[in-house]
Parts: C-alpha cells; sequence; structure tokens
C-alpha cells in the first residue's frame, strides 16, 4: 500500500514539474514577444520599410496566436493585459504606418497631415516612456517570480 502511495504521489511531483516548467516557459516566450514586438514596431517608426511592416503584421498574429493557445498556463488578468497590449501596439504601428505612407504622397490636405503627425508623435511618447508596454511585463515577471519564490 505504501508502495502504491509513493508511486501516486512521485507520479504527481513529476507531473506537476512539468507544468510547472511548461508555464515558465509560456511566460518567457511572452516576454520574449513583448520585447520583440516593441523592437520592431520601433524600428518600423524610423525606417518606414515595408518589408520589415508585413514581418510585423505576421508577428503580432502569431503573438496572439501564441498566448491565446497558451491561455491554461496564464492568469486571467495576465490575459486581460495582453488583449490591451496587442490593441495598443498595433494601434501605434497603424500611426506609424499612416503617417509613413503619407509621407510619400502629395497633394494631401495639410490637417490630415497634422493630425498624423501628431498621432505619430503621440505613439512615438508611448514606446519612449514605455507605457503601458511595462505594466505588463512588470505583471508577468512578478508571476514568474512569484512560481521561482523570488522576493524583489
Amino acid at each position: 500500500m505504501k508502495r502504491k502511495i509513493d508511486n501516486a504521489i512521485e507520479r504527481h511531483k513529476i507531473s506537476y514539474s512539468e507544468i510547472f516548467k511548461e508555464k515558465l516557459e509560456v511566460h518567457k516566450q511572452i516576454l520574449k514577444g513583448i520585447i520583440e514586438l516593441k523592437s520592431k514596431i520601433q524600428q518600423y517608426q524610423y525606417s518606414g520599410n515595408q518589408d520589415l511592416a508585413k514581418e510585423i503584421f505576421l508577428d503580432v498574429n502569431r503573438f496572439i496566436s501564441h498566448y491565446q493557445m497558451n491561455r491554461p498556463f496564464i492568469r486571467t488578468k495576465i490575459l486581460e493585459g495582453l488583449k490591451a497590449l496587442t490593441e495598443e501596439l498595433q494601434k501605434c504601428f497603424e500611426d506609424f504606418y499612416k503617417h509613413n505612407y503619407l509621407t510619400t504622397k502629395e497633394g494631401i490636405d495639410p490637417q490630415i497631415i497634422v493630425e498624423t503627425l501628431n498621432k505619430y508623435f503621440e505613439a512615438g511618447n508611448k514606446f519612449k516612456k514605455d507605457e503601458p508596454f511595462g505594466q505588463i511585463e512588470d505583471l508577468i515577471i512578478s508571476e514568474m517570480r512569484a512560481d521561482l519564490k523570488i522576493k524583489d
């Protein structure tokens, strides 16, 4: 009987250990994805490179798919933050894209140019201040530290 219980406990430890590792890996990959997306979008802000724009579009979709697929390993609060983050990243990218596109066109209404330029700078300031992007990164890091029992 004792042997049976010990085996069951050992199997439980092994399966929990694997789930724990997977959860940490999911959080690590999400954090990496956020950092890479932010970096690419900032690069696009200044370069306006259309190949990079296509790459960013695909990367955002992959990122969303990745965190959606791994929902069981992610707390609801983090999932909500990831959704808000991707919406914000997409909005910033759109503002950069519109600005970069309009700078190549002639005959555009000056008011539209000014509005687009203002949105371009607003989006750029979000990256400089790392808001709201830093909040979700901090939340993910806190979750990982709690799992690892690392105190700040």
